[in-house]
């Protein structure tokens, strides 16, 4: 960190990658959000299998490439200490006012989940989308 976001590939419904150029180098920063492994993981190696036809049918990755064009990952962090919420802060340029955040909810039993909001904290994308009627929680 700071490094400069290059592409997002979706590999299946449950887990995008992000490719990451920083100064000296290129990683790759899967987050998963599988309801039964939901995991983050930072590699140097390119995502196996890692070809723009196999990612044509997911809008998430697409959203992604549109909403973090031209933006830099300034920020990596837990929301709350001892919570597993990851969150990912990006903007134009290191120094500059944040303008999307990207949380990774890393629970068990389903409930993990892939969120991206703006400054506002409005949400802009989201990994699994849920409706009002099967929210466990009310919706805000």
């Amino acid at each position: 960190i700071p490094s400069r976001f290059e592409i997002a590939f979706q590999s299946n419904t449950s887990k995008i990658t992000l490719g990451l150029k920083t100064f000296d180098a290129r990683r790759w920063l899967a987050l998963c959000w599988h309801p039964s492994y939901a995991h983050v993981r930072l590699s140097s190696q390119a995502p196996a299998g890692k070809k723009e036809k196999e990612d044509m049918n997911y809008t998430l990755s697409a959203l992604l490439r549109v909403l973090l064009r031209g933006m830099a990952l300034v920020d990596a962090q837990l929301a709350a200490p001892f919570e597993r919420v990851v969150q990912l802060v990006f903007a134009t340029r290191p120094g500059a006012e944040p303008e999307l955040f990207l949380y990774l909810e890393l629970f068990g039993g389903g409930r993990s989940n892939l969120v991206v909001t703006d400054s506002a904290g409005v949400i802009r994308a989201c990994g699994r989308q849920v409706s009002g009627k099967k929210a466990q929680r009310g919706l805000q």
